[in-house]
């Protein structure tokens, strides 16, 4: 299990970490012109100050932002943003069920636990595609109110209905999720703007 906190998010970019290793980097193919499904499942922990962004896709703008009252809100750009409400489906102590699924030319959907919560004929495409668990984007170097906090106990990818990344999260390689596919796709822990420069990191 990963225990996301407060300004302490993570990201799935395995191209980002690791270009000169891998050759089935996942995230690129978060895009309209692949078939895939991304399986997390989690829980929500405690109550946030205004709510918390569970994770976002960069750089076309998909994101799912949470309250404490258990509302939840699709924040989708293609052509304009989109606002989606998806009422009371992840509640807070309990495990939750969430797949984003895209089948190119026919759809691309949001389920949580089973139940459709949101569909569209495709979304934006942008090269180098990535996804940022438990923030709405990259950390800065202040407190954000809405970054999210909870307990990630599973996240898998497939391609054509192929598994090619899979994390269980108990193996962890130098701040980095070990990928149980060997395909070196790595969930990886982000700084805030101060530790990417005394790092000499870009991200």
């Amino acid at each position: 299990m990963l225990s996301i906190q407060k300004n302490k998010a993570w990201a799935f970019w395995p191209s980002g970490v690791c270009l000169t290793y891998g050759e089935t980097f996942a995230n690129q193919y978060i895009r309209p012109q692949y078939n895939f499904d991304i399986y997390l499942e989690f829980t929500m922990k405690g109550k946030v100050e205004e709510y918390a962004s569970i994770f976002a896709i960069l750089p076309k703008y998909i994101c799912i932002n949470w309250w404490s009252n258990e509302y939840a809100l699709l924040d989708f750009n293609h052509n304009g943003q989109q606002l989606v409400e998806i009422g009371g489906h992840i509640v807070t102590g309990k495990r939750t069920h969430l797949v984003i699924s895209n089948r190119v030319n026919e759809h691309f959907s949001i389920y949580i636990n089973k139940e459709e919560v949101f569909k569209t004929d495709t979304f934006g495409d942008f090269e180098d595609p990535h996804m940022i668990l438990g923030a709405p984007g990259f950390p800065s170097d202040h407190d954000n109110p809405t970054f999210a906090e909870y307990d990630l106990h599973q996240f898998m990818f497939y391609k054509d209905d192929k598994l090619i990344s899979h994390h269980r999260f108990d193996r962890f390689i130098h701040h980095k999720s070990y990928d149980l596919t060997g395909n070196l796709n790595f969930i990886h822990q982000l700084g805030n703007k101060k530790e990417y420069e005394e790092n000499g990191s870009t991200f």
